[in-house]
């Protein structure tokens, strides 16, 4: 669905029918690709994507963006469509989301984020935001996946992960990791935040 103008975003953010049946097919088809039967609730994506701060003036990147749950509350919180790309690997929620929603959908995998967003974000992302299911994956593609995060983000941007797990799926070193909890949440979710410490920045930098 190619709409641009972010005036008309909020007549996308309610939840289309058929998305959580199809979730759950998709599901029993993949199971360690989804990680779930079900999409993340939309009352803990809409409480996750109020947790940015000035959303009218960020650029995101949502990876796993399944069916859009989390990509309506972003819009709903402020996220203009223009500024926010979905990148989605499942070929049938990919389908779903580009003709429920006003941003682009892209079809990939998010190891190769940098080659699927246009090459003018490239360094300029200020939030790349996840609900991958990344206990579910082998150790060597969630690092493939988090450094593909920051090769897209800006020197002080955010990676963002939206998760029921209380534990942090990513422990490379060069990470500094906060979490979030979001206990009134049933069951609770939390949000962990992942910026790159001083030392890497400077490694980068030179």
């Amino acid at each position: 669905m190619d709409i641009k103008d972010s005036s008309v975003s909020s007549l996308f953010c309610e939840k289309p029918k058929g998305e959580t049946a199809l979730f759950f097919r998709r599901f029993f088809k993949s199971p360690t690709q989804l990680g779930t039967v079900a999409p993340i609730s939309s009352r803990l994506a809409d409480v996750a994507a109020r947790c940015l701060s000035a959303p009218q003036s960020l650029r995101v990147v949502e990876i796993g963006a399944g069916p859009g749950r989390l990509t309506r509350a972003l819009l709903k919180a402020g996220v203009k469509a223009e500024n926010l790309k979905a990148i989605e690997l499942d070929s049938e929620l990919c389908d779903f989301a580009r003709k429920t929603l006003p941003v682009e959908v892209i079809q990939g995998d998010a190891q190769y984020l940098k080659k699927l967003i246009p090459a003018s974000w490239v360094g300029k992302v200020d939030v790349v935001f996840s609900t991958i299911p990344f206990a579910y994956l082998d150790s060597e593609i969630r690092t493939n996946i988090c450094e593909a995060a920051f090769s897209v983000l800006s020197p002080r941007g955010k990676f963002l992960h939206l998760t029921y797990k209380w534990a942090s799926p990513l422990k490379e070193d060069y990470l500094q990791v906060r979490r979030a909890a979001l206990w009134w949440n049933l069951p609770p979710g939390f949000i962990w935040e992942y910026k790159k410490r001083e030392r890497a920045l400077l490694k980068d930098a030179a």
